[in-house]
């Protein structure tokens, strides 16, 4: 049964959600499956940490070249094709990944995936902008990524148990074959369109194919989304260097540092991994309360991504000072705790600054995060190989969240329209610029 033909109380958007939930999980697991295996493919292929490092980063080249992209075709063509058509891309390059023979062809792969995730997020937006109230985007992005936090932080584990049934290749054939299930899913079960509030029980509506851009902006228009949205990706680029950290580089951290086995490195990377799914859950329900209490958009959006990256760069702060394992992935937990804090504001404000162009405005935002996602992973392994010291990139680190930090201080938000919520809960939009 498509969406579009949903009318019952609620349950087109709840199907969205979910569907958009389970993307972002098996997204994520797709990424931390190499970051998982890499300490065996290191030795199999005989990889230097910088060489290590660059494969990571492959995966970072691709996918900001293909965030705008993707948003732009979302806008334009709808969710549905977009992310049916991307999904099988990172599919295809998961299963291939476990078909690679070494440094060049893995390499190649993770460009690959990058092109198929990066147009997944953006496109992803563009749906919860046409089924999500304004006055619930930021729980919906917040629940969203709660789940992608949730696919890392059972990644470790599952790719290790996946690898005791043969080698490390096994985890790539089985979860090329999970992603390309839910793309299937999603071409089949979702339709484009706006839920519209037809009365006063709050039962929803779909109108098939309203609220799509029709994807013509003349380069004027280019021109002031990009002004608008620059701040923005400047403050997610300082997020995501931390998350890229974490992602890539935390379960070798956690096998290579504390001389743990794969099976407990796996246990605690997981442990640390998780805090993240808290941190996005709590983050979407705290910038909607704070939206609902203050009246204030932009307080509710910079006022969290503030607290977050000061309290992440403190925690990360706390590795200088316990050295055992245990108090390490307590500082780190703590630290991804907070840093998430940040995701569900930073995503609300695409959908905030430009409504009818979110797919592209999230996009532009989110290749700030994808440059990040170039340089932290390779940057983190060749001071790693250079200072043989784990600490020193979380130096760099722990700066460029206090940077981020600054940034977000000095954005300016300002609301063309400053309207109370509605008490239905409808899709109000409030149009809003950033500028620095």
């Amino acid at each position: 049964m498509a969406i579009d033909i949903v009318k019952r109380k609620g349950l087109g958007s709840t199907i969205v959600l979910c569907m958009l939930c389970l993307a972002y999980l098996i997204t994520y697991i797709d990424r931390v499956n190499l970051s998982t295996a890499a300490p065996v493919i290191k030795v199999a292929f005989q990889l230097s940490n910088t060489q290590l490092g660059f494969i990571f980063a492959c995966f970072g080249y691709s996918y900001t070249a293909f965030q705008i992209v993707g948003g732009w075709m979302a806008d334009k063509y709808g969710a549905r094709k977009t992310l049916f058509l991307f999904g099988a891309i990172w599919s295809i390059s998961t299963f291939m990944t476990g078909l690679v023979g070494g440094f060049v062809s893995l390499g190649l792969a993770r460009l690959m995936l990058g092109i198929g995730e990066g147009a997944t997020f953006p496109a992803a937006t563009r749906a919860i902008r046409q089924w999500i109230p304004a006055s619930r985007w930021g729980f919906a992005q917040g629940l969203t990524h709660a789940a992608s936090r949730f696919g890392t932080g059972i990644a470790p584990p599952l790719v290790v148990a996946l690898m005791a049934m043969g080698s490390w290749r096994e985890p790539f054939y089985v979860l090329g074959v999970l992603s390309i299930t839910w793309s299937v899913a999603w071409v089949v079960l979702y339709r484009d369109g706006t839920p519209i509030k037809s009365d006063t029980t709050g039962t929803e509506s779909m109108t098939p194919g309203a609220s799509r851009s029709n994807g013509k902006m003349n380069p004027k228009a280019w021109r002031n989304l990009i002004f608008k949205m620059l701040p923005v990706a400047a403050l997610y680029f300082c997020y995501a260097w931390c998350i890229w950290m974490y992602l890539s580089w935390i379960p070798s951290m956690m096998k290579e540092a504390f001389s743990l086995n794969l099976e407990t490195a796996a246990a605690y990377s997981a442990g640390v991994l998780m805090a993240g799914v808290a941190g996005d859950l709590i983050g979407g329900l705290l910038t909607d309360r704070l939206y609902r209490k203050s009246r204030n958009l932009a307080f509710a959006r910079k006022a969290l991504i503030v607290f977050s990256m000061l309290g992440s760069a403190a925690c990360l702060s706390g590795l200088m000072f316990f050295r055992g394992v245990n108090s390490a992935a307590l500082c780190l937990a703590i630290g991804l705790f907070l840093l998430e804090l940040t995701v569900a504001p930073a995503w609300s404000l695409p959908m905030d600054i430009a409504p009818e162009s979110s797919g592209t405005a999230s996009g532009i935002m989110n290749a700030g995060g994808g440059i990040a996602g170039i340089i932290s992973p390779f940057l983190f392994g060749f001071v790693l190989d250079e200072t043989k010291s784990w600490m020193v990139p979380f130096y760099i680190t722990i700066g460029i969240l206090l940077v981020g930090a600054l940034i977000t201080l000095r954005l300016k938000l300002t609301s063309a329209q400053q309207q109370p919520l509605p008490n239905d809960g409808a899709a109000d939009t409030l149009p809003m610029s950033a500028n620095t």
